[in-house]
């Protein structure tokens, strides 16, 4: 079973040599490393391709996390493609969790794993891009897709790319609607009754190197890009969305107005006024028409 290990930059080279130097930890090689580059200047990130033996370096003018990802998709050679963040740290014994699972149940088609926060001098309140979940679970139904997920932890298999298609472009960060590119393709696979499993063995560390300004406007992109996820498979006549919206709208956003009102809470205040902006999202996707498959926005050309 070969992994395929793709990892999506833009202008954070630093942020990515940390990542690089961290992957040599598993002991189980990658069959490849697949790093897409979309930065302005691609001369310095060339310097850290000795890091890697198998590193293959695939520099490119566009922009787009979800693009990037289906370069790297389409240009990998694994039977399993696995993903992780520039700005995260691969942890010994990664890999082995995740071939584990594949290999235990020929039908299971993906592979999420936990995400902890990784500190470094700076410690914001508001974190970012996280999984804390400490159980293992499989999931065979429609569940909300932010239980299990993570997009700077996961693996498929290649096959489900055939089968439902490849990651939404107008979705995800550098995209026109933001975000939730990952959560998207989570709720995709559970949509077409695909097996999915969450194992908290394949732990991956989170950089939090963001101040909580640039953090919160980033969680204000998620709200958006989940809005417009969620009018999207509404379109599709997809009745579950609708727990999704009321959960958002009135336990995330409401809700925490309400709690942060009157606890003087200034934390859940601002968490539930930016839950709001999934409302955006929503109005952005209602105008951005639909493929007839694949349950994805059509991407202009």
């Amino acid at each position: 079973m070969k992994i395929s290990l793709i990892i999506c930059t833009r202008n954070r080279i630093q942020l990515l040599k940390t990542c690089l130097q961290s992957i040599p930890q598993s002991s189980i090689d990658f069959h490849e490393v697949v790093v897409i580059d979309q930065s302005s200047d691609t001369a310095n990130t060339e310097e850290l391709l000795p890091i890697i033996n198998n590193l293959r370096y695939i520099p490119t003018e566009t922009q787009g996390l979800s693009w990037a990802r289906n370069l790297g998709i389409k240009v990998s050679t694994g039977d399993i493609i696995a993903f992780t963040d520039d700005d995260c740290i691969m942890t010994d014994g990664w890999a082995e969790a995740i071939i584990k699972e594949f290999q235990r149940d020929p039908h299971i088609m993906a592979v999420y794993g936990r995400v902890l926060p990784f500190f470094n001098g700076l410690q914001p309140r508001k974190m970012l891009a996280i999984q804390l979940n400490n159980q293992h679970q499989e999931y065979k139904k429609l569940v909300n897709p932010w239980k299990f997920q993570s997009g700077n932890n996961m693996a498929l298999r290649r096959e489900v790319f055939a089968e439902i298609g490849y990651f939404d472009e107008l979705l995800g960060p550098g995209a026109e609607l933001r975000n939730c590119d990952d959560a998207d393709m989570a709720y995709r696979l559970l949509r077409h009754g695909l097996r999915v499993v969450y194992t908290p063995k394949a732990i991956i560390y989170h950089r939090q190197w963001r101040g909580d300004g640039e953090a919160w406007r980033v969680e204000q992109d998620y709200h958006i890009g989940a809005g417009a996820l969620f009018i999207k498979h509404l379109r599709y006549g997809d009745a579950y969305v609708f727990r999704l919206i009321l959960e958002r709208l009135i336990y995330r956003g409401i809700g925490n107005i309400i709690l942060g009102i009157l606890s003087c809470n200034k934390y859940k205040l601002r968490k539930g006024y930016y839950s709001l902006f999934v409302v955006k999202g929503m109005w952005q996707g209602l105008r951005k028409p639909l493929s007839s498959m694949d349950r994805i926005f059509i991407t202009p050309n």
